[in-house]
């Protein structure tokens, strides 16, 4: 599908794991497709390219599950409460420009 030109994972190994596919498909990463994920593990920064991804305070995450989890043991019946986090982007190299292609490019062929 040439009209694809970028793939977000919903999370980084999973980016990572497109990424590999797209490349022994023989896409070039990120000229052909541009590829980014979500949590910013370690192994982001020092796969080939280097993913692109979002980046969340895992800190603070997980100091609102447990003020959620103690709000939620103490009041059972009380009416869910929905946190928000600003994930942070971290531009790498496996994103690019959206390739120009011509017709004949997009062309399938058999």
């Amino acid at each position: 599908h040439p009209e694809i030109t970028a793939i977000v994972g919903a999370n980084d190994a999973c980016a990572i794991e497109a990424m590999r596919g797209a490349q022994r498909a023989g896409l070039d990463v990120p000229d052909d497709l541009s590829v980014i994920g979500f949590d910013d593990i370690a192994l982001a920064s020092e796969v080939s390219p280097a993913l692109t991804t979002m980046a969340v305070d895992r800190l603070t995450m997980g100091r609102q599950a447990i003020r959620l989890l103690e709000d939620r043991l103490e009041t059972p019946g009380a009416c869910r409460i929905m946190a928000v986090l600003q994930p942070t982007l971290t531009i790498r190299d496996s994103t690019g420009s959206v390739p120009i292609r011509t017709k004949s490019s997009a062309a399938v062929t058999d």
